[in-house]
């Protein structure tokens, strides 16, 4: 009779990667126990030789010990990618609801942590719980990098959860907090440090973020309660708040379908590009050299289509993500000249909604990366080097979709190390203005 039935008693898994076999009685979970030696991102997954239902719950050890806190649970093969740190053990606890000698593998992984490149790619978690690491911010799942062709370079739960972040010129990059107006700022490839965590006149979420790769912009508000007005900052490289600020005579800034979205900046920074809720299918201007409102482009997929991430690209054109709730074809890309004439146009095909956009690596004027999901059916998440000029997909590829830290399910037993790691799905970002970049 096993005797691992409480946390108390768990069985030590020794280090990393694990392989162990559970021979559970049933239903009744056996606990087991990881000690950590490093900061780090663990994958988790049941595994089994044939297509018995393996379940387990990741537990983690509060600070000091004590009561270990229940995670996530995974009823079908999915993975759980669970931030790990030494002196707070992991538990898992693993069962099946199939009867005693139905045995099953569970297997725990160190997920890559590569030194991280200029050019990658990053998508960080969607997650509002507190972060692991610094528990004064959200984000608690895994951030994690890619190659510009796919390949993943590393996870980290160091970063917050958000939607939205940009990369300076210098490599600087800068992501907000959820809730506080906070912008944090970090240092380029390989050290990614924190260098400062800027307070800005924001009460609440930073709704919209651009750069005009000098500094950053922050869009959100300035009193309790404001449905009617946005204001404007500048923030340096160094975290310093501009004494100027403007005021935008629109209501909510950002994604128009309740998120957050990108603003453009041209990039000698006089004129601010965003979208509201007054009429969606608008891309609104702004001159920050005379605080002006400036008439508006027009042209666009349709009036119900709204306005999504707008960047503004090394020749000043502008690129607009539109979005529009039917399938399919409801996602369109808007190259404009800064006159608002239409350039180029890419109607996302298939079953995919277009989810955020940026730059190509090398800052080239010729590219977009793009982010298209599922729009109905499975989680599906699709990473898109598109060429403007005549859409051309020049790299396409499929990130596995991640929720709060729990993997898709992988029914195929004899290849259960397929998947481990992936991207969160709801609404991170993808950033990959870095210096020095080699050209696509």
């Amino acid at each position: 009779m096993a005797t691992n039935l409480t946390q108390a008693t768990a069985i030590d898994l020794g280090a990393l990667p694990v392989a162990q076999v559970v021979d559970p009685e049933g239903a009744t979970p056996l606990w087991y126990a990881f000690t950590p030696v490093a900061e780090g991102i663990v994958s988790v997954q049941a595994c089994t030789p044939t297509s018995d239902n393996a379940s387990y719950q990741v537990w983690l050890e509060p600070a000091g010990g004590g009561t270990a806190v229940a995670l996530l649970t995974s009823t079908t093969k999915q993975v759980a990618n669970v931030p790990v740190t030494p002196g707070r053990r992991l538990f898992v606890t693993a069962w099946t609801t199939l009867d005693a000698g139905h045995t099953f593998t569970l297997t725990l992984a160190a997920a890559p942590t590569d030194t991280v490149q200029t050019g990658d790619l990053l998508i960080l978690n969607d997650n509002h719980e507190a972060n692991l690491y610094d528990p004064t911010f959200k984000g608690f799942y895994q951030a994690i990098w890619y190659t510009p062709t796919g390949t993943i370079r590393a996870l980290s739960g160091t970063f917050p959860g958000c939607e939205l972040g940009v990369s300076l010129a210098s490599g600087r990059w800068g992501v907000p907090l959820y809730d506080t107006g906070e912008l944090m700022i970090y240092a380029p490839p390989p050290t990614l440090a924190r260098l400062h965590r800027v307070t800005t006149p924001l009460i609440d979420s930073i709704r919209s973020l651009g750069t005009d790769f000098t500094a950053f912009y922050v869009i959100g508000h300035t009193t309790a309660g404001s449905a009617n007005f946005n204001r404007v900052y500048k923030v340096s490289a160094d975290g310093v708040v501009d004494a100027t600020s403007w005021t935008l005579p629109y209501g909510y800034t950002g994604s128009n379908h309740q998120g957050n979205s990108s603003c453009g900046v041209s990039r000698a920074g006089t004129v601010l590009y965003y979208n509201d809720t007054v009429e969606i299918g608008n891309v609104r201007r702004h001159d920050l050299m005379t605080d002006a409102v400036l008439p508006p482009f027009n042209t666009t997929p349709s009036a119900d289509h709204a306005s999504e991430d707008i960047i503004v690209l090394s020749d000043d054109t502008i690129v607009v993500a539109f979005y529009r709730n039917v399938n399919p074809g409801g996602s369109w890309v808007y190259h404009y000249a800064a006159d608002g004439t239409v350039l180029h146009t890419y109607n996302v095909p298939g079953n995919f909604a277009l989810h955020h956009l940026t730059h190509a690596w090398n800052d080239a004027a010729t590219h977009v990366w793009i982010w298209v999901q599922a729009a109905t059916g499975a989680p599906q998440n699709v990473l898109q080097l598109l060429r403007l000029a005549d859409g051309a997909l020049v790299q396409n590829w499929t990130v596995p979709p991640f929720i709060a830290g729990l993997g898709p399910a992988n029914d195929a037993p004899a290849n259960c190390d397929a998947v481990r790691y992936g991207a969160a799905h709801s609404c991170p970002l993808t950033f990959s203005r870095l210096p020095g970049a080699k050209s696509e």
